[in-house]
């Protein structure tokens, strides 16, 4: 047991250190001074309307978890799913992946729902917003591919070039290697089962398979593909507004935030603390792609991070606070004689 707490800790701590190693790398070069002086220029409207998006977005995640639990015999209130939401979120701060199992975990206490019944849907959601991120990553590639031909032309040698034979011949090597990959997987499969992180790896991708298969029992089928599309619309909002807040930045298209959105998300997803460091390192690295200063792209992604946490944070603390009020009300109802 202490052998398993110990374990846990160093964990968390090392995680901790790679963020806030991948944070000073994305705000190397840039003064403190710089960054402060940048506070007095912003323009908060813009601020709220990011936070507004994203408060919005919130509710519509509760909504659609709410859709998910149908089929699997509950039905808990959009308070309940939206309460033990935010506690999930609060508790990625303190130790990745955890909020997950802290979200079920609430929503057994308020809605006496079962963990593993809760965490099938969570599953079912992890899988669908993994297939709207590579969506994302992939248009934004389509989309965007002459600017990235030349950043990675300048980055590799300052004059090659791609071309769209390029990248056919890329898209060929992938095929034949993904061809290659499975022929190995079906004959060295049963012997690679042996390996820990190999059966992890498998029953990870199993289970977010039937989570999305899940899906299909849905009875509203309508309302929560809507509720998705318009979640992933908001966290576009959410980047791309903030954006203006600066009043000296010009030139910003619907491909800046759709980049970002692309590059947030998988930030987003990394095994870290709310994102800290990855999200810095990624996002101020697209925005100088798209012409931005080191300054003021270390800046925005600062003022993107922090105010979304910090909204994330407190929304969180007061629905941690609801539950454990709820609990505590509960407990003292039972104790009650008849």
């Amino acid at each position: 047991m202490k052998a398993s707490i110990i374990k846990q800790v160093l964990k968390y701590i090392l995680l901790l250190l790679i963020s806030l190693a991948l944070l000073w790398f994305a705000l190397r070069g840039v003064e403190l001074n710089e960054l402060a002086g940048r506070i007095s220029e912003v323009e908060w409207s813009w601020v709220t309307l990011s936070l507004l998006a994203s408060f919005i977005s919130l509710i519509l995640r509760a909504f659609r978890w709410k859709l998910l639990l149908k089929p699997v015999g509950y039905s808990p209130t959009l308070g309940i799913t939206f309460n033990s939401l935010m506690v999930g979120y609060l508790a990625n701060f303190a130790l990745p992946r955890f909020g997950e199992v802290a979200r079920c975990g609430v929503l057994r206490k308020n809605a006496g729902i079962p963990m593993p019944t809760s965490f099938g849907t969570v599953l079912a959601e992890r899988a669908l917003d993994l297939i709207m991120l590579l969506l994302a990553v992939g248009v934004t590639l389509l989309l965007e591919f002459n600017r990235l031909e030349d950043f990675l032309a300048e980055v590799f040698s300052g004059e090659s070039r791609f071309s769209s034979t390029t990248l056919v011949w890329l898209l060929v090597a992938g095929a034949v290697l993904g061809s290659v990959s499975i022929y190995l997987w079906r004959i060295y499969h049963l012997r690679l089962m042996q390996f820990k992180l190999y059966q992890k790896v498998i029953g990870f991708g199993s289970d977010l398979l039937a989570g999305l298969l899940s899906i299909r029992k849905i009875e509203h089928q309508l309302a929560f593909w809507t509720s998705t599309l318009l979640i992933w619309v908001l966290y576009y909002y959410m980047t791309y507004l903030i954006l203006f807040s600066l009043p000296h930045i010009s030139n910003i298209n619907f491909l800046v935030g759709l980049a970002l959105l692309a590059m947030g998300g998988i930030a987003m997803a990394a095994p870290v603390q709310g994102g800290i460091g990855t999200y810095h390192v990624l996002v101020s690295g697209v925005l100088m792609l798209y012409g931005l200063s080191r300054g003021d792209a270390a800046f925005l992604t600062l003022l993107m991070h922090t105010s979304q946490s910090l909204f994330v944070i407190i929304i969180g603390s007061i629905c941690l606070l609801i539950s454990l009020l709820k609990g505590t009300k509960a407990l003292q109802d039972e104790a009650k004689p008849a």
